[in-house]
């Protein structure tokens, strides 16, 4: 598992990826789509996107980009 937290074009892009077997849509049991939606909602009300990547055999990324206020720095 790799997490990385960075500044890119004046947003803050945090990802978290794995290497594990990936999933495609299908494959989430239901109760498990309301977590999914529920971090969704989530960074929507911060004004953030929420992206997940996934490839069967391949992995995962959770990536959550949030736009930066002018003068807020990462550090």
């Amino acid at each position: 598992m790799w997490v990385s937290c960075r500044e890119v074009g004046g947003d803050l892009l945090l990802e978290v990826r794995d290497n594990g077997r990936g999933f495609t849509p299908e494959d989430v049991p239901g109760p498990s789509r309301h977590g999914l939606q529920g971090i969704r909602e989530r960074t929507e009300l911060i004004g953030a996107e929420f992206q997940i990547i996934s490839c069967p055999q391949e992995g995962i990324t959770v990536r959550v980009r949030l736009p930066l206020l002018s003068g807020e720095m990462v550090e």
